[in-house]
């Protein structure tokens, strides 16, 4: 039966505010496990969660505490919980001459690194809009992980932002609340995946399409999609990163440009990405940090298996691969996934392995 716009309206939004609900904390979670990430690569790894009331009080890093604690702050604000390590290894930190010569560098990587979590998990929501494969509901996730940064709360000295400005001055690159939760942040109202979401919202309460089209321009078999943005918190200052795509048939290029809003350093990327058969894809990915002469490549391949049996849609639900990484000095990128930083070791590699299930409804 055909549903009028209004039903639609009212059930989309009845399907939205649950999921909401749910992702304000899955965010909240991944943010403090990006503190966990940060401390790793500085060496701590007895990762604890303290209590904002009593910070004696230790919790073991079990998500589903993060999720609980974090949930609950909706309802009854209070006590929340917060990414830290046991004081053992904060005194092995302290005690390493080595790490001690970029003390400054490593607190403001670790105070950032939550609302980098945040946007990066925007900019995968993102990535898979311009691939053509979103759906309105993903909206929920991209809003809530990219206005990460503008929605976090400040007191002006032991927040985040306030540590990270802080820490970051300590190493000799100025940075400001305007330049991270301002300048950065506006060119995110102008990207592909921001506009997409909504209008296909408006589409889908008017019509009754549920597709994301991301912008594109169309000329025969190419499309060229408008860009999307997004903003990261790095050891040169907040940067704004601009990501084009441009595809043919099964193929894709994508090109990045990232630039620092304090230093000015600057850096580019291409990535070629295709389905080499129905079952199987692959891209390979290089970045150059013009600045500092960095360089991070990566290179992966994704296997569905359930589609060697078929060319249903339904049978590309069950995704494995692998992806290979190579980094040589200091790239914005090496900050936001490598397993080292760039004063740590020159090169760093290595290989990670993921499974995704993809379950349209």
């Amino acid at each position: 039966m055909d549903q009028t716009p209004a039903e639609r309206m009212i059930r989309s939004l009845g399907s939205a505010l649950p999921l909401i609900l749910l992702e304000i904390p899955i965010a909240g979670a991944s943010h403090e496990y990006g503190h966990f990430r940060a401390y790793n690569l500085a060496g701590m790894d007895n990762p604890r969660f303290l209590s904002s009331l009593d910070d004696q009080t230790e919790y073991f890093t079990d998500p589903g505490i993060a999720f609980r604690q974090i949930a609950l702050q909706s309802f009854v604000p209070g006590e929340f919980l917060y990414a830290s390590q046991s004081t053992e290894e904060f005194q092995k930190f302290k005690n390493d001459k080595k790490r001690q010569r970029y003390e400054a560098y490593y607190n403001a990587f670790i105070t950032g690194d939550g609302l980098n979590q945040e946007q990066y998990n925007a900019e995968m929501v993102g990535l898979k809009t311009l691939r053509g494969k979103a759906h309105p509901l993903d909206a929920i996730t991209f809003f809530v992980n990219s206005a990460g940064t503008v929605m976090y709360s400040m007191d002006g000295k032991s927040d985040d932002i306030s540590l990270y400005i802080k820490d970051l001055g300590r190493a000799g690159v100025k940075t400001d609340k305007n330049q991270i939760r301002s300048t950065s942040q506006i060119p995110k109202l102008l990207s592909n995946s921001t506009v997409s979401f909504v209008v296909a919202w408006f589409d889908y309460w008017i019509t009754g399409n549920d597709a994301v089209e991301p912008l594109a321009l169309e000329l025969g078999d190419f499309r060229i999609n408008w860009p999307d943005f997004y903003s990261y918190l790095t050891l040169h200052g907040p940067t704004i990163k601009g990501v084009e795509r441009i595809s043919w048939r099964n193929y894709a290029l994508h090109i990045s440009y990232e630039r620092s809003l304090s230093d000015g350093s600057q850096e580019a990327g291409l990535m070629l990405e295709g389905n080499v058969f129905r079952w199987l894809s692959a891209s390979v990915e290089g970045i150059k940090n013009f600045d500092t002469g960095g360089t991070w490549a990566e290179a992966e391949i994704a296997l569905r298996p359930l589609a060697l049996f078929g060319e249903h849609e339904a049978l590309r639900w069950l995704e494995v691969g692998a992806q290979g990484y190579y980094g040589n000095g200091d790239t914005f990128r090496r900050e936001i996934v490598g397993s080292s930083l760039h004063f740590e070791e020159e090169g760093t590699s290595g290989v990670r392995w993921f499974a995704g299930v993809n379950i349209p409804f």
